[in-house]
């Protein structure tokens, strides 16, 4: 006889463990758990996200590569939107000055760099959560 499996069930956090969680992280670090648990998103795909992904017209969010290679469109939380336009426009700035001091741009995978050879400097392209430190 095989032994029977048992039935896998996810943990799901509550409303009140989330909000504790969010009380003791600094930002940007609690926008990308917001959009964890506002959007349905998994880790990896936040953490890839470029500011061409975010339409704020329509208050959605398109979701590129995901899980098993697809994409997909995810509506964005009403309550999040004001911070995500600011953080929009504190990438703008941050953007502006790397240009100025010569950075070389963000990396494109495949053939995105013959097909868009400027791409790499141009705002829509870059990281939406762009590292501390390199």
């Amino acid at each position: 006889m095989r032994a029977k499996k048992k039935p896998y069930i996810p943990v799901v956090l509550s409303r009140t463990e989330i909000d504790t969680i969010l009380l003791h992280l600094q930002p940007p670090f609690d926008l990308v758990v917001k959009l964890l648990y506002g959007c349905g998103l998994r880790l990896g795909e936040s953490l890839h996200l470029r500011v061409q992904s975010f339409n704020f017209d329509a208050e959605v969010l398109t979701v590129q590569d995901g899980k098993g290679k697809r994409d997909r469109t995810v509506p964005l939380p009403e309550k999040i939107l004001p911070e995500l336009r600011a953080h929009l426009a504190s990438l703008k700035v941050l953007h502006l000055n790397d240009l100025e001091r010569k950075y070389a741009g963000v990396f494109l995978k495949n053939a995105l760099v013959k097909k868009y050879p400027r791409a790499a400097k141009k705002f829509p392209w870059q990281w939406f959560f762009s590292a501390i430190k390199t």
